[in-house]
This record gives C-alpha cells, structure tokens and sequence, in this order.
C-alpha cells in the first residue's frame, strides 16, 4: 500500500464463487454452469474445494461437546468455547470432539476469454484457468 492523491478508481469484476465442504465437486460446477448460463456477463469463477482428513461428524447425545454447548440457554461466546489457535493441518478438537482436520483447501479459478460469450468451465487451458493449494502439509499421508 502507498498514499495515494485524490480518490481511486474501483474496479468491479462480475464474478462468482463456490465452496465445496459437505457436496461434491461435480454439484458444485453445474451450480456454477447453471449460474453462468443466467449471467453470461461473469468475469471470473472461482471454486475453493475443502479437504478434510476425515469426514465431519455430528455431536454424540450426552458427550462433553453436546454437554458443553448445551449448558448455557444462551449461545457460548466464540472466546469462552475456542481457548487455543490451533495450527494448520492439524485438528481442531475442542470438548472432546474433532470439529474439523483440514488437510487442503484447492482453489480453482477461471476468467472468461476474449470475445467468448461466457465462461467455460470445461476448459482448463493455462490462459484462462488456474490452481492453486492452501495447507499442502498432509499429516496423514493422504494425497489428493
């Protein structure tokens, strides 16, 4: 950043996203499609994929985590249930309880081509779509 003189100019990019955490990547895209082919004036598309080391589980009836969150009628405020930072790639658990265990999170990202009507998101060519991986740190061995 740098001080600038008088205002600046924004800039507005049509764009849209989507997170994959509890649906499939296949789901994802063709909502994006379906978005895509309503507004085909979209700039950029861009899908973060979720992967976790193992799936997510509900809380047990009557474990330390259920009795926990409920002890209070009112909702527990973020400080006094999250005590500690946990790092990355490793598992959050908090009352007995694995929350989530991250492993990656993958980026997709697409920008429409010059003079095409709308994007393509079948077309992975290095131009016009790009990758990339936060927390490639795989503690379990898994690969993806």
């Amino acid at each position: 950043m740098s001080k600038g003189n008088g205002a600046s100019e924004e800039l507005l990019v049509p764009l849209i996203r989507e997170c994959v955490c509890s649906e499939t990547v296949a789901h994802a895209l063709r909502k994006m499609k379906d978005t895509i082919s309503v507004h085909p004036e979209i700039d950029m598309a861009i899908l973060g994929i979720v992967r976790e080391v193992e799936p997510y589980h509900c809380l047990q009836d009557g474990s330390l985590a259920s009795a926990t969150l409920l002890s209070s009628p009112k909702p527990m405020a973020h400080s006094q249930f999250i005590t500690k930072r946990f790092l990355p790639c490793t598992s959050v658990k908090i009352a007995g309880h694995s929350w989530c265990h991250l492993c990656l999170v993958e980026y997709l990202v697409w920008v429409r081509q010059d003079g095409k009507v709308q994007i393509d998101l079948d077309n992975c060519d290095e131009e016009h779509m790009a990758r990339g991986v936060r927390f490639s740190s795989i503690s379990n061995g898994r690969s993806y």
